[in-house]
């Protein structure tokens, strides 16, 4: 008796181990996390500023987007028919120069046939971008602004424009001082003492 007793205890602990032992606990699953969107959005397009050589589309706090040199005259002409989103009006010039204007409104350029164009801003603003020079100057700046970004008046005595970062042009003449070397700058058509257009690149050695 004591020995049926005793096996059945055995049977007992061996059932209850084989059960323990095929009960497994769920593994736990990782909640997979969501990275946080790091991509900066695209800059957006707040001004068109002309230099002697380049003119560029900037950002709001000064940064360059895109630009191209105004010495590719075709190339400019692509650029601010992208900047503006339309075909400008074309005219070519009535001299017979091998020129021809292109105007989107109050900005225009003349680019010489396979050569380089000059731009010109009559407005501050066109598209929703402000339209300046890289020295901030813009239509409706007065004189005083003019002059602090460093234009002068010419030596000549006119008192109607003002020239703007003023550079010798190597290899030229000047047609106004005899024997001078011409020079390029930025034109600033004044008219009751404030700004009323700007153009470049203007020069003293050109007939076009």
């Amino acid at each position: 008796m004591r020995l049926r007793t005793l096996a059945l205890t055995l049977l007992a602990a061996t059932l209850a181990l084989s059960g323990c032992a095929s009960s497994t606990t769920p593994a736990a699953t990782e909640t997979p996390s969501t990275a946080p969107n790091t991509a900066s959005s695209a800059p957006v397009a707040a001004a068109l500023v002309v230099s002697l050589t380049d003119i560029e589309v900037q950002a709001a706090d000064g940064s360059t987007i895109s630009s191209t040199p105004l010495s590719d005259g075709i190339g400019t002409l692509d650029f601010l028919t992208g900047v503006f989103g339309a075909e400008p009006s074309a005219e070519e010039s009535e001299l017979g120069y091998p020129t021809t204007t292109y105007a989107w409104g109050d900005v225009s350029i003349v680019v010489v046939d396979d050569g380089p164009a000059s731009v010109s801003f009559a407005t501050d603003s066109a598209d929703g971008l402000s339209l300046a020079t890289t020295g901030g100057v813009h239509v409706g700046s007065s004189v005083a602004e003019a002059q602090a970004a460093g234009a002068l008046f010419p030596d000549s005595g006119l008192t109607d424009v003002m020239r703007l970062d003023i550079t010798e042009a190597p290899g030229t003449t000047s047609l106004e001082n005899d024997g001078a070397t011409g020079i390029d700058f930025i034109m600033l058509v004044i008219e009751n003492d404030v700004v009323a257009r700007i153009s470049s690149p203007s020069n003293d050695y050109g007939d076009l």
